[in-house]
């Protein structure tokens, strides 16, 4: 998958207006951004956010709490392949929360086995599947982004209906990254599961 990278989209605009003015303007967002983004990183920190930076996982990450790291064990085209697994629990406004990130690497993958990896095989590669013994109820699917790269969302309910769970799917080069959140079906887990999923930035 391809990144978009700022200077590509601010030399597309060059042409229509002042170069210096477009390298003022263009220098004064990006140090806007980066106050903006230090300012969230004190905020975080501020309210008992932990920092995940994976160098073998070559992503940045936001939780809640300090979370656990584990191996996994995950499938692809009938094989299973060793991953890795962060995830966090933590309780919230009285209710329990789960966040997690995880990954693994085939050299072989490609952007056509994002649109294959199906939502089954997100609960097969996760810990949802050992939760909820895969009686989920479906109930969405969508592009998602960030940080230029395009992904899908899903969202579904557990089978009583108790919890939301949202999934996030990501292939950035030969890495899988499967992003779930779970929650009550409520406005601060909502809250939180955007700060989750917003934080996450591959490197």
């Amino acid at each position: 998958m391809n990144k978009i990278k700022p200077g590509e989209i601010f030399f597309s605009i060059a042409p229509f207006s002042n170069r210096h003015f477009n390298f003022r303007l263009n220098a004064g967002i990006a140090f806007a951004l980066a106050c903006s983004m230090l300012f969230q990183s004190f905020s975080l920190i501020r309210n008992g956010w932990f920092t995940v930076n994976d160098t073998p996982g070559k992503f940045i990450a936001v939780f809640p709490a300090k979370p656990f790291e584990s191996k996994g064990t995950f499938f692809y085209n009938q094989k299973k392949y060793a991953g890795v697994y962060f995830t966090c629990k933590k309780e919230a406004n009285d209710e329990k929360i789960l966040l997690e990130i995880s990954y693994f690497k085939h050299e072989r993958l490609n952007s056509a086995d994002l649109d294959f990896y199906s939502i089954t095989n997100v609960l097969d590669s996760t810990q949802l599947h050992f939760f909820h013994e895969r009686n989920l109820e479906f109930i969405s699917e969508k592009i998602c982004e960030t940080k230029g790269y395009s992904g899908r969302e899903y969202t579904y309910f557990s089978k009583n209906k108790t919890e939301i769970i949202r999934s996030r799917v990501f292939l950035i080069g030969n890495t899988f990254y499967i992003l779930n959140a779970e929650s009550a079906n409520d406005k601060a887990a909502d809250a939180l599961f955007t700060t989750f999923f917003n934080s996450f930035s591959p490197q």
